[in-house]
């Protein structure tokens, strides 16, 4: 298992710096000029110039990305061009927020999908099985920020129960996560119910039936647990799409998320800060996939073999 950690973290590590230097390609060739955003008209020519040099943008992009990079590796990821303060002092405000509001949301995705559809396979063809699935067809064509400005309007709006932005208290998180969950339940229902429906049909399970085992252990201790493995690991899998459907959310919601932020950098072309930001998130969603193979490896003993080399 450490030679598999050792290997997985050196592929993720490989992973990490081919997104930074996509990124920087993608962010060179990307049209606009930092100066029309960040500097004033009246400044001058020679001025802008002047910044230009000082910022290194006046350098080949390979050159500002070896810069960059060098610097990462030192702890420091730069200065905002935009608001001329530490990306990393920050990012120490806003990453919290995009934690809370990402963990939120995935955790109560898995506490209800999971029973939604372990429920739904168990009843196959019956109207809680149609009335879920037909849910989970229509949500899954909604777009997320569609869902979150319906529930300003009613929770907000109409019946001012919920503030419509900020980010201080519990309640300010709860609207963003119910249209986050709300949007992206549906698929962890469909995969949930179509792996229990599988699990099912196994001879196992079958068999544990014949030898008298009571329902509930053969529902949670053998369908279920068998039934967990791809769930879990597409559930981290999907974490690249909660920080996306995040970054929505936060600029719905006026949240200042790390998300927000970004959208924010790349609208004035400040590229530090985007640089920064796809950083975190890339390393997060390594971080992720690591987690969800040792989940996996975990819940079923032949994916732990498979790693060990064949050894239990």
């Amino acid at each position: 298992m450490l030679n598999y950690l050792i290997r997985r973290s050196f592929q993720g590590i490989l992973l990490v710096i081919a997104v930074s230097v996509l990124v920087s390609l993608l962010l060179n060739i990307m049209p606009g000029d930092p100066m029309e955003h960040l500097v004033s008209e009246k400044v001058s020519d020679e001025k802008k110039e002047e910044l230009r040099a000082e910022w290194g943008l006046d350098k080949p992009w390979y050159v500002q990305y070896f810069r960059w990079a060098a610097r990462v590796l030192h702890g420091d990821l730069g200065t905002s061009l935009d608001t001329n303060l530490s990306i990393s002092d920050s990012l120490k405000s806003r990453i919290p927020v995009s934690l809370k509001l990402c963990g939120s949301a995935l955790i109560l995705q898995l506490l209800i999908s999971i029973p939604l559809g372990l429920i739904a396979a168990y009843n196959q063809g019956g109207a809680f099985d149609r009335f879920i699935m037909g849910y989970s067809m229509i949500t899954a064509g909604i777009p997320t920020f569609w869902i979150g400005m319906v529930l300003i309007l009613i929770f907000s709006v109409w019946l001012g129960l919920f503030p419509v932005s900020g980010y201080t208290s519990v309640k300010h998180f709860v609207l963003p996560v119910l249209a986050m969950v709300l949007g992206g339940v549906s698929s962890n229902i469909r995969l949930t119910r179509s792996e229990v429906l599988g699990v099912i049909r196994e001879k196992y399970v079958t068999t544990a039936y014949a030898k008298g085992l009571d329902e509930r252990h053969v529902r949670y201790g053998h369908v279920l647990r068998n039934a967990l493995v791809l769930i879990v690991v597409s559930t981290f899998m999907s974490l690249p799409w909660i920080i996306a459907g995040s970054v929505v959310m936060e600029k719905v919601f006026a949240m200042p998320g790390m998300g927000a932020w970004m959208v924010d950098a790349v609208i004035v072309t400040d590229f530090p800060v985007v640089r920064a930001c796809l950083l975190v998130i890339s390393v997060l969603v390594v971080i992720s996939n690591m987690l969800g193979d040792i989940c996996a490896a975990i819940l079923d003993p032949r994916i732990r073999a498979s790693i060990s080399g064949g050894a239990q």
